[in-house]
């Protein structure tokens, strides 16, 4: 009798611990879709907000990093934003941009999640745009 009450609340921790991971798992919010990352990140950094201020914002969260600051904008390629450059000067956006790494989720793989920042020639942010990135390791 003693075992099987055991047994019993051993299983029942078991189910409401996975339950928590699968809940905890499916509200991570970059999970959402590009759009809502987009509109989330522009409340909290309008267009017209300072490249310093969106930096100061990016480093005081806790999960956030500022991976990158470039003196060039960043191009658009396929409908997302891409580190590279192009030789076609009409799919830069913005004169600076900033690349903060926002986090990551995991399906079969792992997804990394990055927000671009384009800022115009007087550091004031244009355009904010969410790359998502497999990575099968």
């Amino acid at each position: 009798m003693q075992k099987s009450r055991k047994s019993k609340r051993i299983m029942i921790i078991s189910t409401i611990i996975l339950i928590c991971i699968i809940v905890i798992n499916i509200i991570n919010p970059v999970r959402m879709p590009n759009w809502f990352i987009r509109t989330y990140m522009l409340i909290l950094t309008p267009i017209g907000t300072d490249m310093d201020r969106v930096i100061k914002i990016a480093e005081g969260h806790l999960l956030w990093k500022v991976n990158s600051i470039y003196e060039r904008g960043y191009t658009h390629r396929n409908g997302r934003p891409d580190r590279g450059t192009t030789s076609k000067e009409e799919n830069i956006i913005g004169v600076k941009s900033i690349e903060v790494y926002i986090g990551k989720y995991h399906m079969f793989f792992r997804r990394d999640v990055s927000v671009f920042y384009a800022f115009d020639e007087e550091g004031k942010l244009i355009d904010v745009a969410v790359l998502k990135e497999w990575d099968s390791i």
